[in-house]
């Protein structure tokens, strides 16, 4: 008897352990079919997106637009057929481009100068480190050693190889406030490394005289503005705006209509309809109080860069030194998106350029975490839903 209960309990225990096993195989079948539920919503959120976006006309990129206003800042969620998901379409030149930011720039992100140094090393060529920074000689004594790159960062998880970087840098408030006394917040809240603005107006160097005149130049300034030329091309608009005679009427006309250059687009200029305080104020001259009074403007939206003159705070002498580091145009947007089936969330970054009214997607990431929730600012859940048919 006692060796018939002892088979008995051994059997009935095998049998618990097949069960739990069998168990444990389902739910790990269920979770995989899930995330690939997840996935798929998430995919349909981009052609989502891209069916927005195709409809961008060229000019200001405002948050008038419609694609501004898609997902109300990813509280609702969108439901076709078994998919849903929940999105936002982010401006890309609304966020500071490490690519081009400057040295300042970066110390007032709350970046300490060992990073700011490590990174214009990264993406700078030549083999000299700065004093804080590093190189090959640097890298290649690490246990799994690499090369400096050289060149700029495709995207922002790369800034991981860099010295002085890790996921918690991207994940995390820098604790140093930067030097507008703005605290910092996490790098990959406020950075990208993807954002270009369509160039517009004639090239300054290649006009003539009669030409600016025709423009609305006084003659007296169109003639200094072309004396000054003749003793070394511009480089930037902002010292075309520095020239002796210059006034506040003109300066509108010149950065309305003339650019340094003939260049199609720019990389890394911010757009002052969507940029944010914390993107304004890296701008070493856009003190916090001037970056209120732009934002106080978005909502109507700039139509041209003339019109920061008319914002309190910014004088001929402040648009001269930022006028090169704005726009307000875009052709890059960031598409935020998080898939859903079950308890499963899916996000994905997708990187799309919009030109000649045609979208198209440059880049797929994957983002930083599996939840990108806090980053991306938005609610742990959605709060409304919106049917958009199968």
């Amino acid at each position: 008897m006692v060796l018939t209960i002892a088979v008995l309990a051994i059997l009935l225990a095998m049998l618990a352990t097949i069960v739990a096993g069998v168990n444990a195989d389902a739910r790990a079948t269920i979770g995989r079919t899930d995330k690939l539920k997840a996935k798929i919503a998430a995919e349909s959120g981009i052609a989502y997106a891209l069916s927005i976006l195709q409809r961008q006309a060229p000019g200001p990129a405002t948050q008038l637009d419609e694609w501004f206003g898609i997902g109300n800042e990813a509280s609702d969620r969108y439901l076709s057929g078994q998919a849903s998901f929940r999105m936002q379409i982010v401006d890309a030149a609304g966020l500071v481009n490490l690519n081009t930011a400057t040295e300042q720039q970066l110390l007032n992100m709350g970046l300490t100068t060992e990073q700011v140094d490590s990174l214009l090393d990264w993406r700078e060529d030549g083999l000299a480190p700065r004093t804080e920074g590093a190189k090959d000689e640097y890298y290649n004594t690490l246990e799994n050693p690499y090369n400096a790159k050289l060149r700029r960062l495709d995207s922002l998880d790369e800034l991981m190889q860099v010295k002085g970087f890790d996921a918690a840098t991207l994940m995390q408030s820098p604790e140093q406030a930067n030097s507008s006394g703005v605290t910092a917040i996490p790098i990959a809240s406020v950075a990208t490394v993807d954002s270009y603005s369509p160039s517009s107006g004639q090239n300054i160097n290649a006009v003539t005289q009669q030409q600016l005149q025709q423009a609305g130049i006084p003659p007296q300034l169109a003639a200094a503005i072309i004396a000054r030329r003749n003793q070394g091309q511009f480089t930037n608009l902002g010292d075309v705006l520095r020239v002796v005679g210059m006034t506040n009427q003109a300066a509108t006309v010149l950065v309305n209509n003339y650019q340094v250059g003939a260049q199609p687009r720019t990389e890394g200029k911010l757009n002052i309809n969507t940029a944010s305080l914390e993107a304004l104020t890296t701008i070493p001259e856009i003190t916090p109080d001037v970056a209120d009074a732009i934002i106080s403007r978005q909502a109507a939206g700039f139509q041209n860069l003339g019109e920061l003159l008319q914002v309190p705070g910014i004088t001929l002498q402040t648009l001269a030194a930022t006028v090169d580091r704005f726009s307000v145009q875009t052709d890059v947007f960031l598409v935020r998106i998080e898939g859903f089936s079950g308890a499963v969330r899916y996000p994905l970054e997708v990187v799309v350029r919009v030109a000649a009214d045609r979208p198209r997607i440059l880049k797929v990431l994957t983002p930083l975490e599996s939840d990108m929730r806090v980053l991306w600012g938005w609610a742990d859940d959605p709060t409304g839903d919106i049917t958009l048919g199968s």
